[in-house]
């Protein structure tokens, strides 16, 4: 709804190269992330070869695993980036950070977390229901 931000195409071959997943590991995707470097939120479906969902899947494992601890982010950002979900169905991989933007202004990073992790969720859940 409105508080999905992704705006900008990310084609097959920025993503292998933004997440080191290797090319030839993927049939087709999509992704999307926001055109302002202020946002993070961001997602990538993900459609693997045939037999390839956990190798795509451990590798976008590590590139969330890399936002967390290594990609430098704005402070309001954190709970969001650490709140997001490598969720895999079979050969179908996702990578989600999304979510609306906490506009409260005194919470502690815990509530922080758990809004995002809320939020984020809403994405999960909308890509579960199309694998029941």
């Amino acid at each position: 709804g409105e508080d999905y931000i992704p705006s900008m195409e990310v084609d097959a071959n920025a993503f292998a190269t933004l997440a080191t997943v290797d090319a030839n590991l993927i049939d087709s995707m999509i992704g999307e992330m926001p055109m302002m470097s202020t946002h993070v939120d961001t997602f990538f479906a993900i459609k693997a070869k045939e037999g390839k969902g956990a190798d795509v899947e451990k590798a976008l494992k590590a590139y969330r695993e890399f936002m967390i601890t290594t990609q430098i982010t704005y402070p309001m950002n954190e709970a969001k980036v650490q709140a997001s979900k490598v969720v895999r169905e079979g050969d179908y991989v996702f990578f989600v950070m999304l979510g609306a933007f906490d506009e409260r202004s005194e919470v502690t990073e815990a509530q922080a977390l758990e809004f995002a992790k809320e939020q984020n969720d809403i994405g999960v859940q909308a890509i579960k229901s199309f694998f029941k």
